[in-house]
């Protein structure tokens, strides 16, 4: 990453947590000049739908460059639900189904239907799924896997610029 940065190359660099992104970050920033930090952005792969959802909000050294001039079709910050919150929410949606489910399998099934849509599902499932989602519009909020989803549709519509930059790590 500093020698590509050294280059005068734009680069993306994505990790699987927070705490790897911002490792990296610290060490490629400790290599390469505080002149090219414009031109570096890292994060985990929610925090860079976030960065390309509201390109105007990176607003700090690291990416600057990166996200000028980028397009989104978002205008208002999206509330993300907090981990609580979202398993009341499943809770309350296992419980209205009345189908014998654990969390942990409610919540699979409700990720599965959002990476898949046309699932087959019987109906005590489409019921945890619809009630879920219910309560998440009328919350306001979205989850972490929205997030993706968001960007992905964005981008798939031509609505959100692709990150502009040399290499994709």
């Amino acid at each position: 990453v500093a020698y590509l940065l050294g280059q005068g190359k734009r680069v993306a660099a994505v990790t699987f947590t927070r705490e790897a992104a911002l490792e990296l970050r610290g060490r490629a920033s400790s290599m390469a000049p505080e002149s090219t930090h414009a031109n570096l952005i890292v994060g985990t792969f929610h925090s860079m739908c976030m960065y390309m959802s509201f390109p105007e909000r990176i607003g700090r050294q690291y990416g600057r460059n990166i996200m000028k001039g980028m397009k989104s079709p978002f205008r208002q910050p999206w509330k993300i639900v907090d981990g609580a919150e979202q398993n009341a929410y499943i809770i309350a949606a296992i419980r209205e189904s009345g189908l014998a489910i654990s969390m942990k399998d409610a919540t699979s099934l409700i990720e599965e239907w959002k990476a898949k849509p046309s699932m087959i599902l019987d109906d005590q499932q489409r019921m945890i799924v619809e009630k879920y989602a219910e309560q998440m519009r009328h919350s306001g909020k979205i989850d972490f896997q929205d997030m993706i989803l968001k960007a992905n549709q964005a981008l798939s519509d031509s609505q959100m610029s692709p990150l502009p930059v040399d290499h994709l790590l």
